[in-house]
């Protein structure tokens, strides 16, 4: 299950989006600074902790969809603490108009 305030957060980003014309997010795609880097995700400012900036785009599994079948095997495949499966490999049709789709290209430990 999605945290209620991470949900309330993503479709407040999304309202925002719809009701912009397409005006940008505070987050973006941008030529990475990691070494041998392709794109990474930027924010435009400063933002407080646990502020949502970006959402990450591809397919949501929940444990029961993946019983008895092997994980995607990509680089865009996270695992939620409460087990649902975010493979951002099957973004291949996402439009964003916003560009609020980038949360496969933060960098993390």
């Amino acid at each position: 299950t999605v945290d209620d305030g991470v949900r309330e957060a993503a479709v407040a980003l999304l309202r925002a989006c719809a009701t912009s014309g397409g005006a940008p997010s505070p987050a973006y795609a941008g030529p990475s600074t990691v070494a041998d880097g392709q794109r990474g995700a930027f924010s435009r400012a400063a933002a407080p902790a646990g502020r949502v900036l970006a959402l990450y785009p591809g397919t949501v599994h929940s444990p029961e969809d993946l019983r008895g079948t092997a994980a995607p095997k990509n680089s865009f495949v996270a695992f939620a603490h409460d087990g649902m499966l975010f493979d951002g490999g099957t973004r291949a049709g996402c439009r964003d108009a916003c560009g609020i789709a980038v949360g496969h290209l933060v960098n993390h430990p």
